[in-house]
């Protein structure tokens, strides 16, 4: 984790140019809104919540915009300066912090979320450390929401080389990808769902953007959607 928060340190000041500025906003709104949805279903329509690996912290924002009481936490001082810059004008409390040990009182939250920061962790013994802090924080009943990319076949290949050539977002050769089939085998939560969703790749120019809009709205109404770049799982404690 060392790393990690050395490599993040670097990039806070230019983290959130990584992507072009429409897909950064699509991936917002639609990642959020698959959140709150998610919330709504399993009746949490209010409550507290915290985001877990909260980046530049416009997802927190977005969340507590509708309502929730939430907290952050980031590895990295620089993201979490950022952060709280690019929250001003919402009441959060967003901290540096690690998931393999949350400095939180058992039962703290109705829910919890990580949008693409598990991979991160350096193996699966260290995602079920992290796990079992979440569950641990975690009222009776809270959710744990996993928004990770849908690594299969070549599409590895691309995320774990193609993809850091072109960004500083990850490491260049391999991150610990956190599969569905992964969070299907964990013991500490019940899986209540998985939705896969998006179907281009970051590098698609803005001219033709919103064509692709157009047939990913298309792509994630039938079968084809389990080949989705993004997928979301919830979690029930």
């Amino acid at each position: 984790m060392e790393k990690v928060n050395s490599h993040f340190d670097n990039i806070a000041s230019t983290y959130d140019e990584q992507l072009p500025e429409y897909i950064r906003e699509f991936l917002l709104q639609k990642k959020t809104a698959l959140t709150l949805q998610a919330l709504k279903n399993h009746g949490i329509g209010n409550g507290k919540g915290i985001d877990l690996g909260c980046g530049t912290g416009w997802y927190l924002k977005k969340v507590a915009e509708a309502g929730y009481e939430m907290s952050g936490i980031d590895y990295t001082q620089g993201l979490v300066e950022e952060a709280n810059r690019n929250i001003r004008g919402v009441k959060a409390n967003i901290l540096v912090g690690n998931i393999l040990k949350l400095d939180f009182p058992a039962e703290s939250f109705d829910f919890a979320y990580c949008i693409n920061s598990l991979h991160h962790l350096r193996n699966d013994s260290e995602l079920i450390t992290g796990l079992s802090q979440v569950h641990r924080i975690l009222k009776k009943g809270g959710l744990l929401i996993i928004h990770e990319l849908n690594t299969f076949l070549l599409f590895r290949f691309f995320l774990n080389y193609i993809f850091p050539l072109t960004n500083k977002l990850d490491k260049f050769g391999g991150e610990n990808w956190v599969s569905p089939k992964m969070l299907k085998k964990q013991k500490l939560f019940s899986l209540n769902e998985i939705h896969y969703y998006t179907f281009f790749p970051h590098i698609i120019p803005g001219s033709m953007f919103k064509q692709f809009i157009k047939v990913n709205d298309t792509c994630e109404k039938i079968f084809f959607r389990k080949f989705g770049v993004h997928y979301m799982a919830v979690l029930k404690k």
